[in-house]
């Protein structure tokens, strides 16, 4: 498994290379779990091995879907939750979770705002929660986005008010088991009670999605 751009990378062909050397038979993707109604992104390559003697029928190209993964998504798919956010979201989640005063005024332009009836929310990586573009969504919990951003549009250096506004959204973070969640982990996963939230972040951002590995596994087997 690794990020875009490695089915491209000179270290893919390596790798391929060696696999097949070995007398492996290999299966490529680039495959995102929002293609099967899960409401996250996580884009990734998924180069997937079997020795065999015999030919598997596995296809040379790259797959961009899941096309040929159906017989495993049909079998699979009640293990996992497709849908709304809101599925995925914990109740009364504590109010260290709202965007400070300081991040709203600073990244108030930039940030990828989701609410609990969106079905897709962005790829969340290991600086999440300490930087806030391109680093996952964050969740409104209440107002109306459209009217707060036409509000606050024209302002300038005009911060109380600006804050005030934003404040009726109540933005905050995503919490770490609500992430869990979203990459399939089961609804009995903890993190140790030590666990600080920027370890939690920085774990899951370095993390797969459980269920689309669940799925090539599955595949890979019934080869």
């Amino acid at each position: 498994e690794n990020v875009q751009g490695f089915e491209s990378s000179e270290a893919r062909s390596d790798f391929i290379r060696t696999l097949k050397d070995n007398g492996f038979q290999v299966c490529e993707f680039l495959i995102n779990p929002t293609q099967i109604g899960i409401p996250n992104s996580r884009l990734r390559y998924y180069g997937l091995g079997r020795r065999s003697s015999q030919s598997l029928g596995l296809p040379e190209n790259l797959q961009e879907d899941f096309s040929i993964l159906k017989v495993s998504l049909v079998a699979l798919q009640n293990s996992f939750i497709v849908g709304k956010l809101e599925k995925f979201l914990q109740k009364d989640v504590n109010e260290e979770y709202l965007l400070s005063d300081k991040i709203l005024l600073k990244y108030n332009k930039i940030l990828d705002i989701v609410t609990s009836v969106s079905e897709r929310s962005c790829c969340f990586t290991k600086a999440y929660g300490q930087y806030f573009e391109g680093t996952g969504s964050v969740l409104q919990q209440c107002g109306d986005l459209d009217a707060a951003y036409a509000r606050i549009q024209p302002l300038e250096n005009e911060d109380n008010e600006i804050l005030e506004t934003l404040a009726s959204l109540k933005l905050r973070l995503f919490t770490g088991l609500e992430i869990a969640k979203l990459l399939g982990f089961p609804a009995s996963f903890d993190f140790p009670e030590e666990s600080s939230r920027k370890q939690q972040y920085r774990t899951l951002g370095n993390s797969l999605n459980v269920n689309v590995v669940a799925i090539l596994v599955h595949f890979l087997l019934l080869s």
